[in-house]
């Protein structure tokens, strides 16, 4: 079935010079191998060896030719053909294929229902109306026309189109050419009409394109929209970005220069260089713009990792800006008018002793603080792994055993600088250490300040600047005594004492007079537990009220002293304190016939990991358990041994308090034996039904603080008991408030005992994701002996997420359930696709305006809330300063994304900024639209239309309105 003829090579080029999809490529059956007389044919100097199959074939060996009829296939070399009849004309090096056919050469494809002619000795090929598919950037591509291959390699197409759209019915949009060349990696098309619906929309006199896939160095595509050709109005001002030069370096870095033109307003130039050498963990990029105008600006942005050794990490992150309020004027972003600009420089090493960490950062404001520059150099940190002498096993260790020693020192320079202002220059170190044994803690600190302030408008008699320093020093005792349950006390002793210098002090150290306290801490959990009611099996209220106690006898200070200016002598007299902070928790536990979705899954599974604390009542059935009991009279533990990863877990509702004196051991839950948790549900269940209050919930017997209190290994060495039972987390917190603490001074004569100026409140919930809720109290009006508690709102803030697939129906999995929000495809008008060419965006963190919520749902509401009040006078302060900002993203159809987002003055009742964007999805065209104004006047409007596919090939719109355009 096999003959010896001229070599076919169809050689067909892609239109686009793409590569074919290897996935496309589907070649027939494999011929069957040649015998030996065939193989030695083969070989003849002079002879190709073709191989066909067919149905029918007819084989003329006078005419030199062959006909091959149904199912015919040829194939030479690395190239086939299939075709319904293929005639080969040996005499004429032609070969000829009718009906449907396909050509595979090189693993590229090319199908037509027409005629397919090649000239073997010409090496020239033409195919009328030939399709093909080939990918480019992960595109699937697909063309038609009348394709002829050249013998110098070169490919021509005739009346050819292609598109990426991959509905055949009925096609959305497409490229018509009238001619196209390919040489090489350049392909050249004239003319080129887009038709949209089969609708021109479009037309090119030419279109050049190379077509190789890799990084290469190029001209960049200029950035202009329509506006920018077709003038609309008499002020309006042209603008043309991005006209420059972009080079690949080499694989590990490249580098761009391009040029901006603002008519009538200013010219940019940028310049980038950028690195990325993955084996020697090193990336970063610098970035630096000039702007000329009427005023210049300069920025400079650097961007460094590196990781030197496995121990060792080298970061810097760098942002200058020469003129902060022509940078203002110059931006159109609300966003980057009222950022932070921040440097920073970092260095981190872990020795097998300690961890050190040098840094330093530089903070420049804008918007309404701009003009302040806050300098932080250097910053020094080291802290040392503790260390544990005589060490010994648990179960064999005295008193003197495991003493556990810690220490650390921090110490930095900070230089506060204003255009107008007195400039700031602080320095402070400070070093601590302490020595752990089983519940009894040792410990010593000091610390340096000094401030020097140099006045923006000094007094003509006065001195130029003042400066003043401190040192401090103390040490403390503290014994925590575990009591019932989660119930511990500590007791402390400590010693505080100062020396003091500033320019009334002739320079000399003066020593402030020590003070001693003394005093103790009780901490305590209490729970009530209370039937279920809807979805939830049962509710508990668990309050955590924290007590503390400061006495310190009155120490002498000679009026000698109290006479300097700025002595930090405070008052001398007797001080009998009192603090008091209560949080509370209201949890729920969800019925087990209740399905959670995906989010609210996630949103309860997402806090620490735990055991259910809701299936553990009273301590005493804990604490009547034998086995404990003797576990009780064992040793303790080191501090520090190894937990029971089994027994331990955080109760959910443990949150940091906000003031002064909150326990920080007030928060581990654990189920200490799961055997005992049985009985203790069913304690449970008969408390819960008559509404009692437990005292000293069994979850909580506190141990030694460096193991984690409340964690039963942490107090009793890992206990070996039966093993635990795994629940799944399905605890609910429908109400958290977490309060700063109460102090109450009862040495004071004549004033009120309590000395509390301010009480602050936070309110937290997972019915409403991300809730934020803050609030203060001023408690008193007046001072001295005249003030009178009359407690006034002076702060609220809040903050808090929903949409459509959270709050209670989406907490309880009943929500809908949300949506896909705003494909990949719907990008920022600021970052408006990859290009092969341009270095992306310097600044690769997200946009701080959009804060991701895209993909929450058919819509999402985030609001932020803000009030400050003063006490005082009917005025603008008293009255308070209120202001909101929302941002809301929704999906009204499958097609059409949008997002705005907008701050408010509620007390001038104006807006400050502005931003609207709408997002149309053409399947694979996207239209965007954007309308932002900013703090400063600034407006912007953006049109976008681009082919997802090319994001180079883009139709805009920009129009910009400057505010001080207008004025002029």
């Amino acid at each position: 079935m096999g003959s010896i003829g001229v070599g076919l090579w169809l050689a067909m080029r892609m239109l686009l010079g793409g590569q074919a999809s290897p996935e496309g490529t589907q070649e027939g059956p494999p011929f069957p191998a040649m015998d030996q007389t065939m193989s030695r044919l083969a070989g003849l100097e002079g002879l190709d060896a073709v191989q066909f199959a067919a149905q029918e074939v007819k084989l003329d060996l006078r005419e030199e030719t062959a006909v091959l009829v149904r199912e015919a296939e040829a194939s030479y070399d690395n190239a086939s053909i299939n075709s319904d009849t293929l005639s080969l004309w040996f005499a004429e090096d032609l070969a000829v294929a009718s009906g449907r056919s396909r050509l595979i050469a090189d693993r590229q494809e090319v199908t037509t229902d027409s005629t397919v002619v090649y000239d073997m000795e010409l090496m020239r090929g033409s195919a009328a109306s030939a399709r093909s598919a080939f990918a480019d950037r992960g595109t699937d591509w697909f063309s038609q026309g009348h394709v002829t291959v050249r013998e110098d390699g070169s490919t021509f197409v005739e009346v050819g189109s292609f598109t990426s759209c991959d509905i055949e019915d009925d096609l959305h949009y497409w490229f018509r050419i009238g001619t196209a060349k390919v040489w090489g990696n350049l392909l050249m098309a004239w003319p080129v009409a887009l038709y949209v619906h089969g609708v021109p929309v479009l037309w090119l006199p030419f279109f050049a394109q190379d077509t190789r896939d890799d990084r290469r160095s190029g001209f960049l595509p200029p950035r202009f929209g329509i506006n920018d050709i077709v003038s609309t109005s008499g002020n309006q001002r042209r603008s043309v970005t991005d006209v420059g030069y972009y080079v690949a370096i080499n694989d590990y870095a490249d580098a761009q220069a391009t040029l901006d033109w603002y008519s009538g307003e200013f010219t940019r130039i940028n310049s980038s260089f950028r690195y990325d050498v993955v084996k020697n963990h090193l990336q970063g990029a610098v970035s630096v713009n000039q702007s000329y105008g009427e005023q210049k600006t300069l920025q400079i942005q650097a961007r460094h990792n590196q990781s030197l050794s496995p121990q060792t990490t080298l970061r810097a992150n760098a942002n200058i800006i020469s003129n902060t309020k022509v940078y203002e004027r110059q931006s159109f972003n609300p966003t980057l008018q009222t950022q932070r600009v921040s440097s920073d420089l970092g260095f981190q090493h872990r020795f097998p002793f300690a961890s050190m960490n040098i840094s330093a950062s530089r903070r420049q404001d804008l918007g309404a603080q701009a003009g302040q520059v806050n300098l932080t150099l250097p910053n020094l940190g080291m802290t040392f792994t503790p260390l544990t002498l005589l060490r010994a096993p648990s179960n064999r260790s005295r008193f003197y055993n495991n003493i556990v020693v810690s220490g650390s020192f921090q110490g930095q320079r900070l230089t506060q600088s204003r255009e107008e202002g007195n400039d700031n220059l602080s320095d402070r170190a400070s070093a601590s250490t302490g020595i752990r044994l089983g519940s009894f803690g040792v410990s010593a600190r000091t610390s340096y300040n000094r401030r020097l302030v140099t006045f923006f408008e000094p007094d003509p008699d006065g001195p130029l600047d003042k400066e003043d320093s401190s040192v401090d020093y103390g040490g403390s005792l503290d014994y925590q005594v575990d009591l019932i349950g989660s119930t511990t006390l500590r007791p402390t002793i400590s010693w505080d004492a100062e020396m003091f210098k500033n320019d009334d002090t002739e320079g000399e150290y003066v020593n402030v007079p020590a003070r001693m306290r003394f005093g103790a801490q009780l901490a305590t959990d209490l729970y009530g537990f209370f039937p279920g009611v809807g979805p939830f099996a049962r509710i508990r209220h668990k309050v955590s009220p924290r007590f503390g106690f400061d006495y310190s006898p009155a120490v002498e200070i000679p009026d000698s002293l109290l006479a300097i200016p700025g002595f930090p002598g405070g008052s001398s007299g007797v001080q009998n304190r009192l603090s008091l902070t209560i949080n509370q928790t209201f949890e729920a536990k969800l019925r087990e016939d209740i399905e959670l979705d995906g989010e609210a899954e996630a949103l309860l599974q997402g806090r620490m990991p735990g055991l259910d604390s809701l299936a553990i009542a009273d301590s005493t059935a804990m604490l009547d358990n034998p086995w404990i009991r003797a576990q009780r009279r064992g040793p303790r533990p080191p501090p520090g041994a190894a937990l029971d990863s089994a027994a331990a877990g955080v109760d959910s509702a443990a949150v940091d308090s906000m003031g002064a004196g909150a326990d920080p051991g007030a928060g581990p839950v654990v189920d200490p034996v799961a055997a005992e948790a049985d009985s203790a549900l069913a304690t449970a269940d008969s408390l819960a039904a008559a509404g009692d209050t437990v005292i000293a919930d069994s979850t909580g017997l506190p141990g030694d603080p460096l193991a984690g209190p409340g964690s039963l290994s942490g107090r009793y060495g890992g206990l070996q008991g039966p093993p635990r039972r795994a629940q799944e987390r399905r605890n609910v917190v429908l109400l958290g408030i977490n309060s700063s603490a109460l102090q109450f001074d009862f040495s004071r004569e004549n004033q009120p005992a309590l000395i509390t100026d301010n009480w602050s409140h936070r309110i937290n919930s997972d019915l409403l994701r991300g809730l934020s809720f803050n609030m203060s109290f001023d408690l008193f009006e007046g001072s001295g002996e005249e003030r009178t508690l009359s407690p006034f709102l002076s702060a609220v803030t809040g903050s808090f997420t929903f949409s459509s697939a959270t709050g209670l129906g989406g907490i309880m999995g009943l929500g809908s359930g949300g949506g896909a929000g705003a494909q990949g495809s719907r990008q920022r008008l600021n970052n408006l696709g990859s290009s092969r060419y341009r270095l992306q965006s310097f600044n690769e963190n997200p946009d701080p305006f959009d804060p991701g919520l895209r993909n929450g749902g058919p819509w999402t509401l985030s609001l932020t809330y803000s009030l400050q009040k003063t006490r005082g006078t009917d005025t603008a302060d008293s009255r308070g300063r209120q202001s909101i900002n929302a941002v809301l993203s929704m999906q009204p159809s499958p097609s059409w994304g949008l997002t705005w987002g907008t701050s408010y003055n509620l007390t001038d009742s104006e807006f400050g900024e502005h931003r609207l964007s709408l997002d149309r999805d053409l399947h694979r065209w996207v239209a965007s639209f954007l309308f932002a104004r900013a703090p400063n006047g600034n407006f912007i409007f953006q049109m976008s239309v681009r082919l997802a596919d090319a994001p180079d090939l883009k139709f805009d719109y920009d129009q910009r309105t400057s505010e001080d355009l207008l004025e002029r």
